[in-house]
């Protein structure tokens, strides 16, 4: 596992190529690697205080530039929901500086702008669902810096799933539930993640054959779902419940099948 140290001075190098990229006009190229570098910024302090080191304020000023210089470079592209949620980040940031003489109006800056983004999505039918999706997705990639948090990761990935998937969004959620099985499949296999996993096989199904009519892989997932429920030896109310839910789900499915095969 990498040290503090070394994860801040990974997000330095990567501030000073994303600058460098940005002066030769890659401005996307530039922008993905200051997002990276603001990952390794706040992995970086929460290393320091899991190491027991002293709030440094050298780390959180780079770290404040860098949030608000990306947040800028976002807004200009015209992505405003992460424009949004990294001018908070930087606004959080900022105020942790309270002793430097500038930092006060910074943060009032990067909250007037963050306010300023989430008002360009008002109206938009994506637009709240468009900053829940940045945060889920932030919190994901802070994770994967992380080691043993496949678990984590693919709770995450499921209520991102799930989330596009009552909006409507059922392409999108698609590989996001096959994302959520691939993690879960590689954390331990205790009965709570076999359970987990066989919900996110259960609403595969469940897309498979409400929006993308297909009986075969609907059957296909909710099978699975059913014998991962019953290699979890999980029995609590809740579990009784998905179970049951599932069984009847499968043998509607089956039935409709049948009809038409």
């Amino acid at each position: 596992m990498e040290t503090a140290e070394q994860q801040h001075q990974e997000a330095l190098r990567l501030t000073e190529e994303a600058r460098a990229i940005r002066a030769l006009g890659g401005n996307r190229e530039s922008v993905r690697l200051l997002q990276l570098a603001l990952l390794r910024y706040a992995e970086a302090e929460r290393l320091a205080e899991c190491e027991g080191l002293e709030p440094n304020e050298l780390w959180r000023r780079a770290r404040a530039e860098a949030c608000t210089l990306c947040a800028e470079w976002l807004e200009r592209e015209d992505r405003p929901a992460e424009a949004a949620r990294t001018y908070q980040e930087a606004t959080d940031v900022w105020g942790l500086l309270a002793d430097q003489p500038d930092s006060q109006e910074r943060m009032k800056q990067c909250a007037h702008r963050a306010v300023a983004c989430c008002r360009t999505l008002e109206g938009h039918p994506f637009g709240r669902l468009a900053l829940l999706l940045v945060h889920y997705e932030h919190q994901l990639d802070l994770l994967a810096l992380r080691s043993d948090t496949e678990a984590e990761q693919a709770y995450l990935c499921m209520r991102i799933a799930t989330t596009l998937f009552r909006r409507g969004y059922a392409l999108e959620a698609l590989p996001r539930y096959e994302r959520a099985i691939e993690l879960y499949a590689a954390a331990p296999a205790t009965p709570t993640h076999l359970f987990a996993m066989g919900e996110c096989h259960q609403a595969l199904g469940k897309l498979h054959a409400e929006a993308l009519e297909n009986l075969e892989r609907a059957l296909f997932h909710y099978r699975l779902a059913l014998a991962l429920y019953h290699t979890s030896e999980l029995g609590g109310e809740r579990e009784k419940a998905v179970i049951s839910s599932c069984q009847k789900t499968l043998a509607d499915l089956l039935i409709r099948y049948e009809k038409h095969h």
